[in-house]
């Protein structure tokens, strides 16, 4: 809750989701903050019923959950500017 408060020192370009990509309470609000362009989750094959609410939380941000993606890699080039190659599928979710 603490760092959905302070938006400008929350805000990422890529986010590793918190708790496998699960939905908690503060959810909205720090994906709000974070405002990321990518959202990246280590995750099992079948979803809990709270990873399936995170996919319906995350609105157009992309996500990318390694059931379906296998190994993901972000790369930032000399300039900054970021790409996400993935192993086995290459979209991402959303909704």
């Amino acid at each position: 809750r603490a760092l959905a408060h302070e938006p400008a020192a929350l805000h990422c370009d890529v986010l590793i989701a918190p708790h496998h990509g699960s939905s908690e309470a503060t959810t909205p609000a720090f994906l709000a903050a974070a405002n990321p362009l990518y959202i990246l989750s280590s995750n099992d094959r079948s979803l809990s019923r709270k990873q399936r609410v995170f996919e319906d939380e995350i609105g157009q941000h992309a996500l990318y959950r390694t059931n379906r993606c296998g190994a993901i890699t972000v790369t930032i080039d000399k300039n900054g500017g970021l790409s996400v190659r993935t192993f086995i599928h290459p979209e991402p979710s959303r909704r």
